[in-house]
């Protein structure tokens, strides 16, 4: 994808200051259409609410529209939706997607197989795959629903069961499942901070080919739950591109899969902060990742180093996967520490075509520039559940089975 195809009308800017280089922004919002050329693409929001002084719902919605490496394909779309409380407990918790999900994931599975097993030994090994990925829809842990009854652009309108969003002017319209009772957050969702309109090989050039990546970090929430005012603050997320340099990378015709470390944070400081790290499974030392600041007056690009730190690991007793949940992200440029702890342990969410991802709350506190910030926000841990290798395959198993 090239630039002219990011929608970047408005007012930005692209040079260097100091420790930062400064990135394309745009004060309207940007189009949130479908982009029919994109292999995937996804529509991500995080943030919370409250009615008053009542309880605050930390909240997460991520929606997906594969057409996979087939460009012929017929799409395929998957919903996560994870909704809770200050103390942990669900309100409601959903992973959805519809059949040609499947079929494009068996395609990507197929390539990665032959290309690091060979063509006899990749036959056993993908239908092993395979059953361990359908077996969530037999047991209805992931549900496999018709498509959505409207999903159209110009501007965006998804119209899912009970998810709905929609683009509305400068503002985005959510609707989400709140409990298993059939209660919704009918939530509206208005910018209150310039747009990110990048490509991702400026962000990372180490992902190649480049992918789109529209974000917006500070975003006013105000709607309804159960016919009660609530309002609360948002980051909505928008991405695009190809599956090669995001959930896999080729190289000397061998391809590998793409785990991931992604942090959003928002601040009582004004700032905002984006760092995400992809690291092939195969691959050591650690990549070193990339970090994003948001303030009022722009959006840069940290330059240097980026120290990350595990500092609290979590083991599920449903996968077996370690995660580690806590973290100390250090920007030496900057004179930045953040160290960000879960808000509980246990946010794992199910996820098909992977055993699990772990999609969480955070708290987050440290310095930026030698001052003192709070914060909170999401982290999203990927590709932890990979088992491409029999002791990592070995070692999950028993976790799974015996606990930690």
């Amino acid at each position: 994808m090239s630039d002219a195809k990011l929608p970047l009308s408005g007012h930005g800017a692209t040079g260097d200051t100091g420790s930062t280089r400064l990135l394309r922004t745009r004060t309207r919002s940007p189009d949130l259409s479908p982009r029919p050329d994109a292999e995937l693409e996804w529509w991500f929001v995080q943030g919370s609410f409250s009615a008053g002084g009542d309880e605050r719902l930390h909240f997460m919605a991520a929606l997906f529209r594969v057409r996979g490496i087939d460009p012929g394909a017929t799409p395929g779309h998957m919903l996560l939706v994870h909704v809770m409380d200050e103390d942990g407990n669900r309100r409601a918790s959903a992973s959805r997607i519809t059949a040609p999900i499947v079929s494009a994931h068996a395609a990507l599975a197929r390539r990665i197989a032959e290309t690091n097993f060979g063509r006899w030994l990749s036959g056993f090994v993908l239908r092993r795959h395979m059953r361990d990925v359908l077996s969530p829809l037999r047991d209805r842990d992931i549900a496999e629903v018709g498509a959505p009854d409207r999903f159209a652009g110009d501007p965006l309108l998804v119209d899912w069961l009970d998810f709905f969003l929609a683009q509305e002017g400068d503002g985005v319209r959510l609707t989400l499942p709140i409990d298993g009772g059939g209660g919704s957050a009918e939530l509206f969702m208005r910018p209150l901070s310039p747009w990110l309109c990048e490509t991702g090989d400026t962000l990372d050039p180490d992902l190649a080919p480049p992918y789109s990546y529209l974000s917006c970090p500070r975003v006013s929430v105000q709607g309804n739950v159960g016919g009660r005012s609530v309002s609360g603050r948002a980051w909505i997320d928008r991405q695009w591109g190809a599956f090669d340099g995001w959930f896999f990378t080729e190289a000397d015709g061998r391809a590998s899969l793409l785990g991931w470390d992604w942090l959003g944070l928002s601040f009582d400081s004004g700032q905002d902060l984006l760092y995400m790290r992809h690291q092939p499974l195969a691959l050591t030392p650690p990549r070193r990742g990339y970090a994003v600041l948001f303030d009022a007056d722009s959006v840069g690009l940290l330059s240097g180093d980026v120290v990350r730190e595990p500092v609290r690991f979590w083991t599920s007793p449903r996968t077996g996967i370690v995660y580690p949940v806590g973290q100390r992200i250090a920007f030496p440029d900057i004179g930045g520490e953040i160290e960000v702890t879960p808000l509980v342990e246990d946010q794992e969410i199910l996820v098909f075509g992977v055993p699990a991802i772990w999609e969480g709350a955070v708290r987050a506190e440290g310095r930026i520039a030698g001052e003192r910030v709070h914060g909170a926000g999401r982290l999203e841990l990927f590709g932890y559940g990979f088992a491409d290798t029999l002791p990592r395959y070995v070692g999950r198993a028993l976790r799974r089975r015996f606990g930690p």
